[in-house]
């Protein structure tokens, strides 16, 4: 009989942990989309109560895409250092971010096969 009263009490006491669990899986994957600190936002959206951090997290992570807040929007290829978007050379390790055409060294894009100044073909 005894067994039977704490049956729901284990049942709640498991349900209270496996959501702030999935909360925290969810927001853990779901951050680099944006941009975003995975292990802060983890922690703002498992531990402030009642569903706020997550819903805070929500909020501000579908606002965050392409407004002021986000300043890093590119890594170096080479050192992998998050970098602001208007960089063309790496402050950290010197490489150059921006590509250019062997023929007559104007900027190109990376999924260009000719270049649009010179006409010369790109690899």
């Amino acid at each position: 009989m005894k067994a039977l009263f704490f049956l729901p009490i284990a049942g709640i006491f498991i349900f209270a942990l496996f959501i702030p669990i999935l909360i925290g899986v969810f927001v853990y994957y779901d951050a680099p989309k944006y941009n975003m600190d995975r292990l802060l936002w983890v922690l703002i959206s498992v531990l402030v109560p009642g569903f706020i951090g997550l819903i805070v997290y929500v909020v501000m992570s579908r606002t965050n895409g392409s407004s002021s807040f986000d300043v890093y929007t590119k890594s170096c290829p080479a050192c992998g250092k998050k970098l602001e978007k208007e960089f063309s050379t790496c402050p950290y390790c010197g490489s150059s971010l921006e590509k250019h055409c062997p023929s007559c060294g104007n900027k190109i894009e990376d999924d260009w096969m000719v270049c649009p100044h010179c006409s010369s073909k790109l690899k």
